[in-house]
């Protein structure tokens, strides 16, 4: 486990040095985003389970400590992916309205990135977060994939239950692998 964890902060120091400004890592978002993981023993970027949760893209959310990525962090723990690996398609954060066409300018190198998380953690399951991602994770021949709702979503009521759902079949379908 210490050779995957050395691996992950290997690949870190990697995507800062080539993404530069623009990656997630020099955020104080993440900083934020960290603190709050803590809270709940979420090990985020450096989780070494076999199961990846995947995003489209790290977000310019202003907001500090949203009470969807509480939320998310919370059903982590009650589902016991406290060690889960928690990463993004691309790792340039993005507005939101610029996301699509940001992703398909950089998938091709940002691309490698996630290979190589997969190829260090070898994952038995990709969880898939939201309309997006899945839209451009279906076109990269990734096995083992399973498509829930964005956490962000879970703002409104409707959708909070659908991802409390989605969370239990994520981990029937990752406790039967």
């Amino acid at each position: 486990m210490k050779e995957k964890i050395k691996k992950l902060e290997n690949l870190k120091k990697k995507i800062i040095k080539e993404t530069k400004e623009k990656v997630w890592f020099y955020s104080e978002e993440y900083e934020e985003y960290k603190k709050s993981a803590l809270r709940y023993g979420i090990k985020g970027w450096l989780g070494t389970q076999a199961i990846f949760f995947i995003g489209s893209n790290p977000s310019k959310n202003p907001s500090k400590n949203p009470p969807s990525v509480n939320f998310f962090f919370k059903e982590l723990k009650l589902n016991k992916f406290k060690n889960a690996h928690l990463t993004d398609l691309i790792k340039i954060r993005t507005k939101n309205t610029e996301a699509d066409k940001i992703i398909e300018k950089n998938l091709k190198k940002q691309k490698r990135y996630l290979e190589e998380e997969i190829e260090i953690l070898k994952p038995k399951l990709i969880v898939v977060m939201g309309r997006r991602c899945n839209k451009f994770i279906e076109g990269l021949g990734y096995k083992n994939c399973h498509f829930i709702i964005h956490y962000s979503a879970t703002r409104f009521p409707n959708h909070k239950k659908r991802f409390i759902k989605e969370m239990r079949d994520v981990k029937k379908k990752y406790e039967g692998l």
